[in-house]
């Protein structure tokens, strides 16, 4: 009895030291039509740092479903590290997705143990057909950055109630703005160097079209 009892204390000792957590799951870009390259970044952390390697990220497309796997080798250090899983998943048909992501972690040396308490996280998303937008001119818009302000001018007005999104390179949104019926506007914004996709929606929420910037300052 003492013997079996020291077992299960051990056992779940085991699991929490090499737990994990799937913090986000973001979708690069945030929305994708047929003739985008989709990449979706996992962002985990790590109870029993750090993060010191991995086994090779696997993943496999099963009809509407993507299933990935990412196995994790920790050390003993009593910290929580963080790190970041890149699945470059490529061009998909359109349809509505489902990305599956199974996360464990195992202790060093490497090839590490096998992994005792999973993680499952599950996103949907939907990639559209490439239409008659033009999906880098915002739809007849025209956009560039200077000065820490955003400027967007169009051929015609915008619709009233129309929004304009900011997402970074991971996919998370750092910027959400009304936008005027007018045909130029600027937007008072500070933006680090790097890529950005700049996204215009109408009231409705249909998306006007979308812009890759990159900013130099």
């Amino acid at each position: 009895m003492r013997k079996a009892f020291l077992t299960i204390c051990i056992g779940l000792l085991s699991a929490a030291m090499y737990g994990q957590t799937i913090l986000n799951i973001n979708l690069v870009p945030p929305n994708p039509t047929t003739q985008d390259s989709i990449t979706i970044i996992a962002e985990m952390a790590y109870p029993s740092g750090g993060c010191d390697t991995r086994d090779p990220l696997i993943f496999t497309l099963s009809g509407n479903s993507v299933y990935a796997i990412t196995h994790h080798c920790i050390g003993m250090l009593a910290v929580i590290c963080n790190d970041i899983d890149t699945f470059s998943i490529g061009k998909l048909q359109a349809g509505t997705y489902t990305f599956n992501l199974t996360s464990t972690a195992g202790a060093l040396p490497w090839p590490c143990s096998p992994g005792i308490v999973p993680t499952l996280s599950t996103v949907s998303f939907a990639v559209s057909n490439a239409n008659s937008i033009n999906e880098t001119s915002l739809g007849g818009a025209t956009i560039f950055y200077s000065g820490n302000m955003l400027t967007i001018a169009s051929q015609l007005p915008l619709t009233t109630g129309s929004v304009i999104n900011i997402y970074n390179m991971t996919g998370q949104r750092i910027h959400r703005a009304q936008l005027e019926a007018v045909s130029k506007q600027q937007i008072p914004i500070s933006l680090t160097n790097g890529a950005y996709m700049v996204e215009i929606q109408n009231a409705e929420g249909k998306k006007h079209g979308q812009q890759k910037i990159v900013v130099v300052n």
